[in-house]
């Protein structure tokens, strides 16, 4: 456990360590010390039972390092596991699949009733709702989809039932409709801008003091069911606005994003002079793409060029195994994954990606189309060309894998949403979900962007809309 530390606080920190509200909320823009800051909120309330709630299990890890010791650390589900995950241990699975569904409920071949059930019951689990009914209503599910998304429920709770599986935020939404009463004076919550309903809910039925901390434009789980909790929050309002990750040049590229989206503040980059420029190849830099996809185009370009390359979170994390056993679906070979067994062949793995929209399916539809039977050959070459990432001159992650994460030079690649796009698309929208999609695109790119310490290499979309007009100038050589 960390051990308080004197800790010299900017004005924007000295307001939020001293306030006495007994509800907080803490706009802190990319890079901006939000942790710190917490830090120097808990140190100067040693005698009070503090609980800081944090993303993942790594983000607990180092928090708990760094907090004083009269401060506990978890995540969501850690606080859920010990009363309720536990007796699920002999049942816990990382994810469930249509197949799954299938199987389970004696559905056939029912692809879109086994998908609408189980996309229903995963929005009930993260819901702050108490029945499954009320989340089919709000989200226009049919009464059949309902019906089948509570026997899958059912069949979930069933400790004795193994045909489905407990999953992670099964347990969670458990933990919530048994109304928890956490013992602690004041309750501190990290990345509150992804924060979903069922966690808002436990966090709203305590009588504590609450300081809720995060970036509204760092929101990019919305496809876990993340609601901005922040823009809904009543309290004492503050912002951070110095980052010391970067300098001023990164800074007026992350702000411009974010004026793209309406933001009226900006970044003040605190931190070391930095550029937009070119990356320097003959040192590390960090590639990041928008999806997995782009993530297997542009690892076939490195290792083509003969270039060291590195996986945040490894090569298996990038489902290449099963881009394999999708170019074995289609032209022929062993498939490891029963999931993309099941389909038979190709073309009905194309028909269920088009029907359910299914974003993993429909990224190796893409794939397999695209690279045809080149990929084992180009899966092996990747594979055999990773070494850790401390080695690599190339670390590849997605946008959603670099959260947290920071490195002297990045490249962005041209997957990501066009900002060109943006507005287009907000006129264009019919449904509040749509508008919040755009957004998170937005968000991504500016997530990623604000990864750079030093030199930032801009990708097409940043180039036109961005330095093209002449709102950031585009070094013309490394720093």
């Amino acid at each position: 456990m960390g051990e308080s530390k004197v800790i010299t606080a900017t004005p924007e920190q000295v307001g939020i360590r001293d306030s006495s509200a007994h509800q907080l909320v803490v706009n802190a823009f990319a890079g901006t010390s939000k942790t710190t800051t917490c830090e120097m909120y808990a140190s100067r309330r040693q005698n009070k039972r503090i609980l800081y709630i944090v993303f993942n299990k790594a983000n607990q890890i180092e928090a708990q390092a760094r907090f004083p010791r009269h401060v506990k650390c978890a995540t969501a589900h850690g606080l859920a596991y010990a009363k309720f995950g536990a007796r699920y241990a002999h049942k816990l699975a990382g994810n469930l699949r249509a197949t799954d569904v299938l199987a389970a409920l004696n559905l056939g071949n029912n692809y879109v009733v086994a998908q609408g059930a189980l996309n229903l019951l995963m929005k009930y689990m993260v819901s702050a709702r108490d029945d499954i009914a009320d989340v089919a209503a709000d989200e226009e599910f049919s009464s059949t989809i309902a019906e089948v998304a509570r026997d899958l429920w059912k069949k979930m709770k069933d400790v004795n039932d193994s045909s489905v599986p407990m999953l992670h935020d099964g347990y969670l939404k458990l933990f919530q409709l048994s109304r928890p009463l956490l013992p602690y004076d004041i309750i501190l919550l990290d990345e509150a801008q992804d924060t979903n309903p069922v966690l808002s809910s436990i966090i709203s039925m305590q009588p504590c003091d609450k300081v809720f901390v995060g970036d509204v434009h760092q929101q990019i789980y919305l496809f876990r069911g993340a609601a901005n909790a922040m823009a809904m929050l009543a309290g004492e309002r503050h912002v951070l606005t110095r980052s010391f990750r970067f300098g001023a040049d990164i800074a007026d590229v992350a702000s411009r994003i974010l004026h793209e989206k309406g933001e009226d503040g900006s970044i003040i980059g605190a931190g070391q002079d930095g550029a937009i420029d070119d990356i320097d190849l003959d040192r590390p830099f960090a590639h990041i793409c928008r999806t997995n996809a782009g993530i297997f185009s542009e690892s076939i370009d490195a290792v083509r060029a003969g270039r060291k390359i590195g996986f945040v979170g490894g090569f298996k994390s990038y489902r290449f195994n099963m881009i394999l056993d999708a170019h074995n679906l289609k032209f022929g070979g062993a498939i490891k994954d029963p999931y993309i067994r099941s389909f038979g062949d190709f073309s009905k793995l194309e028909t269920v990606a088009a029907e359910t929209e299914d974003p993993e399916l429909k990224m190796l539809s893409k794939v397999v189309t695209e690279y045809g039977e080149e990929i084992p050959a180009l899966v092996e070459k990747v594979r055999s060309s990773e070494v850790d990432i401390n080695q690599a001159k190339i670390i590849f992650m997605t946008a959603h894998k670099s959260k947290g994460l920071e490195f002297d030079q990045v490249r962005l690649a041209n997957d990501f949403y066009a900002i060109s796009k943006y507005h287009d698309g907000r006129k264009a929208a019919q449904s509040d979900s749509e508008l919040a999609n755009l957004d998170v695109e937005m968000n991504l790119l500016y997530v990623s962007a604000t990864r750079a310490r030093r030199i930032l290499e801009p990708n097409d979309t940043i180039v036109e809309s961005i330095i093209n007009n002449g709102y950031v100038q585009k070094a013309s050589h490394g720093i």
